[in-house]
């Protein structure tokens, strides 16, 4: 038995395979392992640590040492640790980051441009994006949709690869895309809430540490900010991960469907807390 080709429609090639070549911490459940790692892995002018997961143990700035710049990168991609040699690195080109790193809020609403400043910081070259490719390949994988355009070079560098590699784009880096380029993004990409590593999905109920979460949007931000796109067709990919943000973005999408007659196609990502009631509505309004 042979398993077809998969399409994984969901991932972010460009930053994965500048990841892939960097130090991770993924299988590690102790600090003291995590340290040993992080202090052999300083080699390059800054050093980016994947993997990190805040819920086996906690890292601070003082964890990652103070002679070298390093930054630890959340395993879910949301939240991270940079030390004081770091900040000292980013803030000529990247002040605004500095200074609201630590506001939960921001790094939120700001994460697709946080994201591409860590793919602008280790820049890969051809041939690790070919291997990257040739293990998804290997691994089964056909084609993948990279949900975070970083910029527009983007768009022609992973075309001959062995991995038939789509774009959507967050809302900032598609609108600065000239027209024909547009065309050759999938489509425009939504956040409405955080994730659950950092305690940011919004929920209904609290985490047990307390809190439930934010919503990136208002309910009339998140209307005006998808009718933008809906009303031309153009496909929006919405990130909602806890039931009020699913709740937010189902209603959102129906009431536009509704009172505006909007047809664009709606993908949620994630949806992994959803009621009964948000699925049908989902479904009702075509939503994929």
């Amino acid at each position: 038995f042979r398993i077809p080709p998969l399409f994984d429609h969901h991932s972010h090639f460009s930053l994965y395979s500048v990841l892939s070549a960097t130090p991770s911490l993924e299988n590690v459940t102790r600090p003291r392992d995590a340290y040993r790692i992080i202090q052999k892995s300083a080699d390059k002018p800054i050093t980016i640590i994947t993997g990190w997961n805040s819920s086996c143990y906690n890292l601070t700035p003082g964890d990652l040492g103070e002679s070298h710049p390093v930054i630890v990168l959340n395993l879910s991609l949301h939240g991270m640790v940079i030390n004081k040699p770091a900040e000292e690195y980013l803030a000529p080109e990247y002040n605004d980051f500095v200074l609201n790193r630590l506001d939960p809020a921001w790094t939120e609403k700001n994460l697709p441009g946080i994201l591409a400043m860590i793919v602008r910081l280790a820049p890969v070259p051809d041939d690790t994006l070919s291997s990257f490719a040739m293990h998804l390949e290997s691994s089964g994988i056909a084609a993948i949709d990279d949900m975070l355009l970083p910029g527009p070079g983007w768009l022609d560098r992973t075309r001959a690869l062995p991995v038939t590699v789509g774009y959507w784009a967050d809302r900032n880096v598609y609108e600065a895309l000239p027209p024909a380029e547009k065309k050759k993004v999938k489509g425009v990409k939504f956040f409405t809430d955080g994730a659950l590593g950092t305690r940011t999905a919004a929920l209904t109920r609290p985490y047990l540490s307390g809190g439930k979460g934010m919503l990136l949007f208002t309910d009339e931000e998140l209307k005006a900010g998808l009718y933008e796109y809906m009303r031309d067709g153009i496909p929006a990919a919405v990130h909602a991960i806890g039931d009020r943000a699913v709740d937010q973005a189902v209603k959102t999408v129906h009431l536009l469907r509704r009172e505006r007659g909007c047809n664009g196609p709606v993908r949620i990502e994630h949806a992994q807390f959803i009621s009964g009631e948000a699925a049908r509505m989902a479904r009702n309004a075509g939503i994929i």
